[in-house]
C-alpha cells in the first residue's frame, strides 16, 4: 500500500504541480490549494482575513501573510496533515463503513479536499458527482487517490 507521504505528494502535485508558491485563479494557496476558510479552520488566518461571521481574531488564531504562508513548506505541510486527519475523522464518523471499504478512506478523504465532506456525503448517498469550479469531478478525485495508507 502507498505511504501518506505519497499521497501528500500526490495531491500536491495534482492541485500545484507541487508549488508551495502557488495561488491559483480563485484564490486558492499553497502546494495543497487551501482557501482562506479552510485555513481558519486549521488555526490559520492569512492576512487577518475572518468568516463574515466572527468579530475579531480567536487567542489561538495564527496570524499570517499570504506571501509568507506561500513560503512556509513546514507550516503548509503541517496544515495539509492536520486537514487530512479532520477529513479522515469526520468521513470514519459520517460515512458507512461499504463504502469506506468500497472507495478507500484516502480516496474519500481527497474527495472531501476536493469538494468537502458534503460532496462526499452526496456522492456515496445519492450518486450525485460534483465538480469543483475547474470541472474536476470527485469521482476522479475519489478513484486517482484511493489506496493509500493515510493513518
Amino acid at each position: 500500500m502507498k505511504t501518506y507521504d505519497e499521497f501528500r505528494q500526490a495531491i500536491a502535485v495534482r492541485e500545484s504541480s507541487g508549488k508551495y508558491n502557488c495561488v491559483n485563479s480563485l484564490g486558492y494557496l499553497g502546494a495543497y490549494q487551501f482557501g482562506k476558510p479552510r485555513l481558519w479552520d486549521l488555526g490559520i488566518s492569512i492576512d487577518g482575513w475572518t468568516p463574515q461571521k466572527i468579530d475579531g481574531l480567536p487567542k489561538n488564531m495564527r496570524t499570517i501573510s499570504k506571501e509568507d504562508f506561500l513560503k512556509d513548506i513546514e507550516l503548509q505541510d503541517g496544515c495539509f496533515r492536520k486537514h487530512v486527519g479532520m477529513l479522515a475523522r469526520s468521513i470514519q464518523k459520517r460515512v458507512d463503513a461499504r463504502d469506506i471499504e468500497k472507495y478507500t478512506l484516502s480516496g474519500l478523504v481527497a474527495g472531501a479536499h476536493l469538494k468537502g465532506i458534503g460532496g462526499v456525503l452526496d456522492f456515496v448517498q445519492a450518486g450525485n458527482d460534483n465538480q469543483d469550479g475547474y470541472g474536476t469531478k470527485i469521482s476522479e478525485y475519489i478513484t486517482t487517490f484511493a489506496g493509500y495508507d493515510i493513518a
